[in-house]
This record gives C-alpha cells, sequence and structure tokens, in this order.
C-alpha cells in the first residue's frame, strides 16, 4: 500500500506540473527583444510589479577587456523594453556588474559589484546601491565600504529600508579574516544601520531571508583560519542581527557540491538542493536548525539555475544533461523522495526564475537574439 501511494503521489505530481506546461504553452507570451548591446550577459530577473520585469547583468567589451553593469526594463503587458542603462564604472576599477534590481513602487534600486583589477588575486571587490528614476535615469550611488573586499548576498528593498547583506575579506583575494554584514539605508541611500559579524563569511552565491531582525542564510560558508567556529561547507545558518550572534548553523554539503540552490518556505524552512557526483541531493532545513528531511537521486538534470517550492514538491529549472543546448524542468517530491524530467525547454535560458505556476527567463534565438520570455499557466 504504501508503495502505491507513493506511486500514486508521484502520478499526481507529474501530472499537475506536466498540465501546468502544457496549459502555460497555450499562454506564452510574445517573446520581446532586449534590444542589447554585443557582449550582453543576464545574471537575475527581478519581479517588479505591473507585469514589469528588470534584468541585471553586464556587457563584456573583449577590445579592453571590461565588463559594464548594464540594466534594463521590460514590460511584458505591452511587450516592450522600458529603459536600457549602463552603469558607470569609477576609474580606478575595470569591471562591474549588476545582480539585482528592485523598486519601491517609486523608484528602481540597483545592487552592482565593481572589481579593481582582472586578476582575482590582487582585485579589491567592492559594492554600490544605485538609484535610478522609474526612466531609468541614474539619480544617485552610494558605496557601501563594509570591508576591503566586499560581496553581496542579499537586497531588498521596501517602504521603510534598503537592505543590503553579504561578506567582507580583510584581505584581498579571499584571504581573510572573514565576516559578515547587514546594512540599511533610507531611500536617500543614507546609512541608517549596521550589523557585522566577525567570525566567518558566507560566500557569493548565497541565498538569505530576512525575517524581522533574524537573517536566515543559505550557502557557501568561509570559516576564519584557526578558528573553532564553523567549518567550510555548504551551510545553513539563521544570525541574530540585533545581538549579531548566530543563532545556529547546520551543515549539509562538501564544497565538491555543485549547483547549491536554496529557496526558503513560509514557515521558516530551508529546502536546498545540489548537485554531487552522479546524484542529486535534497535537504530540508525546520526553522530550528534541525534536518527534517534528506535524500539523494540519479540527478536529472546536470546544473540548477532555480528553484521554488510547490507544496510538498520542489521545482528546479536547469541544463539537460544531454549535451544539447537545451533546457528542462525536473519536478522533485518530498514526501516520496524522487524527481523527474516533467519538460523540455528548447535552448539555453539564461537567469530563469519561475513566475507563480509559469517562468521568465532571457532565451538566445537560433538568429543569436536575446529575447525576454514570459510563460504563464
Amino acid at each position: 500500500m504504501k508503495l502505491n501511494h507513493v506511486r500514486s503521489a508521484l502520478f499526481s505530481l507529474l501530472f499537475s506540473f506536466t498540465a501546468t506546461t502544457t496549459n502555460a504553452a497555450s499562454s506564452t507570451s510574445p517573446d520581446i527583444p532586449l534590444g542589447t548591446p554585443e557582449g550582453f550577459t543576464a545574471s537575475t530577473i527581478d519581479p517588479a510589479g505591473n507585469g514589469r520585469y528588470c534584468i541585471s547583468g553586464a556587457v563584456y567589451d573583449d577590445s579592453v577587456p571590461t565588463m559594464t553593469a548594464y540594466a534594463l526594463l521590460v514590460d511584458a503587458t505591452t511587450h516592450r523594453v522600458l529603459w536600457r542603462l549602463p552603469i558607470p564604472l569609477d576609474r580606478d576599477f575595470v569591471g562591474s556588474n549588476v545582480d539585482r534590481c528592485l523598486s519601491d513602487g517609486n523608484a528602481y534600486y540597483l545592487l552592482s559589484e565593481e572589481n579593481s583589477d582582472n586578476s582575482p588575486a590582487v582585485s579589491q571587490e567592492r559594492v554600490v546601491i544605485n538609484k535610478v528614476s522609474a526612466q531609468g535615469k541614474l539619480l544617485r550611488q552610494q558605496k557601501i565600504e563594509a570591508g576591503l573586499d566586499e560581496w553581496s548576498y542579499f537586497f531588498d528593498v521596501g517602504p521603510s529600508a534598503i537592505t543590503i547583506g553579504g561578506g567582507t575579506s580583510a584581505t584581498l583575494d579571499h584571504g581573510g579574516k572573514f565576516g559578515n554584514f547587514l546594512w540599511q539605508f533610507d531611500s536617500n541611500l543614507a546609512r541608517t544601520r549596521t550589523t557585522t559579524l566577525e567570525n566567518g563569511a558566507f560566500w557569493l552565491g548565497s541565498n538569505a531571508k530576512l525575517d524581522g531582525d533574524h537573517l536566515l542564510v543559505s550557502g557557501q560558508f568561509m570559516p576564519n583560519k584557526g578558528s573553532s567556529a564553523g567549518q567550510e561547507a555548504y551551510a545553513v545558518s539563521k544570525i541574530d542581527a540585533g545581538s549579531s550572534r548566530y543563532t545556529w548553523s547546520k551543515y549539509l554539503f562538501p564544497l565538491d557540491a555543485q549547483s547549491v540552490t536554496s529557496v526558503f518556505g513560509p514557515d521558516g524552512s530551508t529546502y536546498v538542493a545540489a548537485l554531487t557526483g552522479s546524484d542529486l541531493a535534497v535537504s530540508v532545513v525546520d526553522r530550528t536548525g534541525k534536518n527534517v528531511n534528506s535524500f539523494a537521486v540519479k540527478k536529472p538534470l546536470c546544473e540548477i539555475k532555480a528553484l521554488a517550492l510547490d507544496g510538498h514538491a520542489l521545482k528546479a529549472i536547469g541544463k539537460s544533461c544531454t549535451g544539447k543546448s537545451t533546457s528542462v524542468i525536473v519536478a522533485i517530491d518530498l514526501i516520496g523522495k524522487t524527481a523527474a524530467i516533467v519538460s523540455q525547454l528548447n535552448g539555453e535560458i539564461l537567469a530563469p526564475r519561475f513566475d507563480g505556476q509559469g517562468w521568465v527567463g532571457v532565451v538566445k534565438t537560433k538568429g543569436e537574439q536575446l529575447v525576454f520570455r514570459r510563460i504563464a499557466q
């Protein structure tokens, strides 16, 4: 009976995902040509409300070579690009990119990172908040200056504060001493609050969620050398910003895990998926730091680019293992502990994210043109 129940649950799950994909295909919005310069690469897509999406990334110029931070706003309702904006680079820095682009309803706030040298060993990295008008005009820039070398993994724009979280290194080449920071600014980019933790840091690509005065972080943790606080691994931690202390930490995967991606549930749980060798590994950490569900299956995809929670299941968008330039949607049953491909997507999707029951992403057409694609139920 138990096996039949699992099979039935998986069948229902797959049917639900397949039906969603099929219905979504019939309501695909027309592709929106981005009209970006040659060399543009999209890194993230953030919903901006009212059918608008802000695309972050950078433009690579191989004649210099350099990366220039770049963002654009598309309107999926009117099927057009509202503005495109390159972010000017400080003359002492050689490259930059936009990581996030969020709106408070009045203006847009772009989080960019700048590098002082093309060689990581000697490059200083810094984080900048850029305030942009609704019409796409750069209004103001504010350096974070949390440390000698700094990076971000959390950005939130609300009605009362702009919050940024990230890590710092006291030496170049990410040699440490490491720390985390959580800083807040007002709408004019004046700093209003600073919180720092000097015992280790979470690295680039980590995911975080602010819950009141606590920050939940999932990603690669880097402890300070000679310290007994923490270990070098992929972890989930809860940080008390008020006391600048870790409430708890749970270590999940070794450093050789790939495509480690996480999503936070409404109950405070953290869902983490990773590729470990030939397997897809999944762990669920509850709000108290306990690993309440953990399993591994043969991997149905070879790169995880987006992850979302859907009831008692996860869904992922990633790169196919076929060797072709194709993407897949995978359904992960957390109860039956199974995973299967439910949809094949033609072409490689850049910066995909789930959008309700559908998804959005940047797709390169056969004519090498970059377009914004939105598929909704």
